[in-house]
């Protein structure tokens, strides 16, 4: 009886220790995680920039060009023009980009819930 009672212990203590080390592995995960996250915005963030600028020269080369062949007097109002274009075209992006940050952490926090409810279901069966 003594003996059956140990064993029923020490199988709950280890049940206690293999919690505390699935919610120590746990926590490590999720901090890497968010690390790996945030790091990945920042790549995207910084790629994103790279290729608007990239589009912005694209863009701007052909202007050049005609700039060049136009007299002093047009030259003001393709400038305008250009500004106004080059505005309207960086909003259009902002709206894009604004669009694709939302469905992006639509997804995450999908994601996000079905890790939540898969721990949720693991630590269930941990605590039985």
């Amino acid at each position: 009886m003594v003996d059956a009672e140990k064993k029923c212990t020490d199988y709950y203590n280890q049940l206690l220790s293999t919690k505390e080390n699935f919610q120590i592995l746990h926590n490590e995960q999720k901090l890497l995680s968010d690390e790996i996250t945030s790091k990945q915005k920042e790549v995207q963030a910084l790629e994103r920039t790279k290729l608007n600028q990239e589009r912005e020269l694209l863009q701007l080369r052909p202007l050049k060009d005609q700039l060049e062949n136009f007299s002093a007097s047009n030259k003001n109002q393709i400038e305008a023009n250009v500004r106004s274009e080059f505005e309207k075209n960086k909003l259009q992006k902002q709206v894009l980009d604004i669009q694709n940050d939302l469905d992006r952490l639509k997804s995450d926090n999908e994601e996000l819930t079905t890790s939540n409810f898969t721990l949720t279901e693991q630590n269930t069966i941990l605590v039985e």
